[in-house]
């Protein structure tokens, strides 16, 4: 069953006296915000590209100008804000955000206070891009009626959300599942303690740009690399090995976990016609039980969308008394 999120853009209505949400989705490469109405209507979108490598404290104010016109907007006719769910990647805390390494910067940023400043006396959460991701998938998705699954975001990084009888597992620091710090080969190799993200590195959409702009001399995007598969050899044989590394991976969680479903999502799942017949493959000779294996309800928008739920549930949690939609929040 398709999310509620997936649902084109509605105009203003009725729905004004229920008020909106915002969800907010910053990834390595781009950011996606939305609005939605209660019910899970999207009404507003908007995407920009993340700028990462300027740092957080120069991303962070576009970001937040973005949210507030965006709840401008949304605001003329549909009613108040409710609530402000932010996602993104790695380990959420009250100083900064660890292990998220394509948006440097962020280990100082204290994002939970920030984002409760620029929408003041709005409720507010931040969470994990993938789980947030999950989230969306387990209340109406790919992962509806699941109580043992694993949901796989494969974009400009890799990371996934462990599904243990029903509720996403946290770990004991928040860290579960950011399997891109798995060592790939030796363990002499690159790996966290030098500052890597082996797996990342290996198989996720940026990594595979890389590899193939060094066999290249030149720079290359994913798409373009999956495109020269058919006329270029030495490509195909890097597009081949990073799936079949990909795929072990995974394999090597299912055998760990034993899911009954997996759930691979992000920007890399454009080439699922090419990457999903390999991973069912590889578990179909490696799992002794394996699950099935599918695409999220929104794979390049799961995200966003868990953000939206995020904010949702935000909302529900404590009704604020109103914020005017012209007068947000204050400025950072």
């Amino acid at each position: 069953m398709p999310l509620r999120d997936h649902a084109p853009e509605a105009p203003a209505s009725h729905r004004a006296a229920q008020g909106f949400v915002l969800g907010v989705d910053i990834g390595g490469t781009k950011v996606a915000l939305a609005t939605s109405s209660m019910d899970g209507m999207r009404l507003k979108t908007h995407r920009m590209l993340t700028g990462a490598a300027a740092g957080a404290h120069v991303v962070w104010p576009r970001v937040m100008d973005a949210a507030r016109e965006l709840v401008s907007l949304t605001g003329a006719g549909d009613g108040v804000l409710r609530g402000v769910g932010l996602v993104c990647p790695g380990v959420i805390g009250e100083v900064g955000v660890l292990l998220a390494p394509n948006n440097p910067g962020w280990e100082t940023l204290p994002v939970r206070r920030l984002l409760a400043e620029a929408f003041a006396g709005c409720p507010v959460d931040v969470v994990n891009d993938v789980r947030a991701a999950a989230t969306a998938e387990l209340e109406l998705g790919a992962l509806a009626g699941v109580r043992s699954g694993l949901f796989v975001n494969i974009g400009s990084g890799i990371s996934a959300a462990i599904v243990i009888d029903g509720r996403i597992v946290s770990g004991g620091h928040g860290a579960a599942g950011e399997i891109g710090y798995q060592v790939v080969g030796a363990v002499a190799g690159p790996a966290y303690a030098d500052g890597r993200a082996p797996l990342e590195e290996a198989v996720s959409g940026q990594g595979l740009a890389a590899r193939a702009g060094r066999l290249l001399g030149c720079s290359v995007t994913t798409a373009e690399v999956f495109a020269r598969c058919a006329h270029d050899a030495g490509i195909r044989r890097l597009v081949d090995d990073t799936i079949e590394l990909m795929a072990v991976q995974l394999a090597n969680l299912v055998v760990a976990f034993d899911p009954e479903r997996v759930v691979l999502a992000g920007g890399l799942m454009r080439q699922a016609d090419v990457i999903l017949p390999r991973v069912r493959r590889v578990f179909e000779r490696v799992v002794p039980f394996p699950p099935q294996v599918c695409l999220a309800s929104l794979p390049d928008d799961a995200a966003l969308a868990g953000a939206l739920v995020t904010a949702r549930e935000a909302a529900c949690r404590r009704i604020p008394e109103a914020v005017t939609a012209s007068h947000p929040g204050s400025h950072l």
